[in-house]
């Protein structure tokens, strides 16, 4: 593990748990049960976010926004934002991450679990900037290489 990085423990969840929670939802949905509607939706939401799939990280974040507003519980706003959160670092969306757990963190000050979060986001953030400064010193470097090499040879030209 580098000095840099957290290890990244969030579980993963594979499609074939995303399909069953979604049909039980809609199920759930069918039957009118709205109370088993409410709970496999928490539930679907968060297979969704700790999905492999993008297309499930996005639909994720997506319901659980439109949930935000009807979250009533310090609690539930704050299990909203931290899985949105999740969602988000989970596509590399860092910076609007940062923001979400931030505000998960205003809900739920000594909350372990978006604390960890946030300290996997700022590593993310951090290792991403050290790659974009490697990157632009790398491209600078062969710029500086590319403009003595046409130097050198316009120099050699002349002396002929």
């Amino acid at each position: 593990m580098s000095l840099l990085k957290s290890e990244d423990t969030l579980p993963r969840v594979g499609q074939e748990t995303v399909n069953e929670l979604d049909a039980l939802y809609a199920r759930a949905i069918a039957d009118g049960d709205e109370d088993a509607a409410k709970k496999l939706q928490t539930q679907l939401c968060w297979a969704l976010v700790h999905s492999h799939r993008d297309e499930n990280k996005l639909k994720g974040v997506a319901m659980l926004e439109a949930l935000l507003p009807s979250a009533f519980t310090h609690e539930d706003k704050h299990e909203c934002l931290y899985l949105i959160a999740v969602g988000l670092y989970r596509l590399r969306k860092l910076v609007d991450a940062k923001r979400v757990v931030t505000q998960a963190l205003q809900e739920a000050p000594h909350s372990r679990q978006a604390e960890a979060l946030r300290q996997l986001i700022d590593d993310a953030i951090m290792q991403d900037g050290l790659i974009g400064v490697g990157l632009v010193v790398g491209v600078a470097g062969l710029i500086g290489i590319g403009a003595t090499a046409v130097a050198s040879a316009l120099s050699t030209s002349r002396r002929r």
